[in-house]
């Protein structure tokens, strides 16, 4: 099963793991392969990745939802001041007013999805600088040259033999590092500008 949401631009930054200087001299053009999903999975990193995600998203959808309700309040309030029978000029201050309040909310909404689209980069080029090293001292230990990520949508076809994804998994099992992507303590994501419409 694929991780559209995630794991593809993963992918996309991963997929060239094996162009790095290497001490080895494994055979020239000989190519190994990594399937980075089974990795992450493997490791436990995607759900973890997806995790951070989602709550960094929720949190968002709540202050957004907040700055929704403080300006309908504002409006509302304005629409009892003027009463029933507002005046042009009324009418045109409170269509402003409604104007400012959507322009906020869309501001806000947008500035948290490029939060969210920033936090899964970093996390897709944290994935890639852990796992590349890994992925070359094991196709150095096979002679192998280059390593692709099977998964970038580059790899047409592969024989089984040069696939590293279980041995990746190993070394990286076998040494585990500090888990990359636990979400950091008492460090709530950054707020969007939610300031109400006045």
């Amino acid at each position: 099963m694929k991780h559209t949401s995630l794991i593809v631009p993963v992918l996309l930054l991963a997929a060239t793991l094996g162009c790095e200087n290497r001490s080895a001299s494994p055979a020239p053009g000989a190519v190994g392969i990594v399937e980075l999903d089974k990795v992450a999975q493997a490791m436990g990193w995607l759900t973890r990745m997806q995790e951070r995600l989602g709550s960094q998203t929720q949190n968002f959808d709540v202050q957004l939802s907040g700055l929704k309700t403080q300006i309908e309040t504002t409006i509302n309030a304005e629409r009892r001041k003027i009463g029933e029978h507002p005046t042009p000029q009324q009418q045109q201050q409170l269509a402003q007013m409604i104007a400012v309040g959507n322009n906020q909310l869309a501001t806000a909404a947008n500035q948290a999805q490029n939060q969210v689209a920033t936090l899964r980069a970093q996390m897709a080029t944290q994935y890639r600088d852990l796992v590349r090293p890994v992925a070359r001292r094991v196709a150095d230990a096979h002679g192998l040259s280059i390593v692709l990520a099977a998964d970038a949508g580059q790899v047409l076809s592969y024989n089984d033999s040069v696939n590293l994804t279980q041995a990746v998994i190993d070394a990286l099992q076998k040494n585990p590092p500090p888990d990359p992507f636990a979400a950091p303590a008492s460090q709530p994501a950054a707020a969007p500008n939610t300031a109400p419409a006045k």
